[in-house]
């Protein structure tokens, strides 16, 4: 039998790092199918440093 991440295909992952209260940094990730849109997979990523980053601080 295939390894799991065999089985699924190639994939593109996007990762970030964000600025969150306080000044500490979290990493955010967003995963997809290999043929799906680069927009589409960032989409998710962007919704959730919306929610986690304050507003004007510096993403690193």
């Amino acid at each position: 039998m295939a390894a799991p991440a065999a089985r699924l295909g190639a994939r593109q992952i996007i990762h970030h790092r964000v600025q969150v209260g306080g000044g500490k940094l979290c990493a955010t990730r967003s995963i997809g199918p290999d043929d799906l849109s680069s927009d589409l997979v960032r989409e998710s990523l962007t919704t959730a440093e919306s929610c986690i980053s304050p507003r004007g601080a510096s993403c690193p």
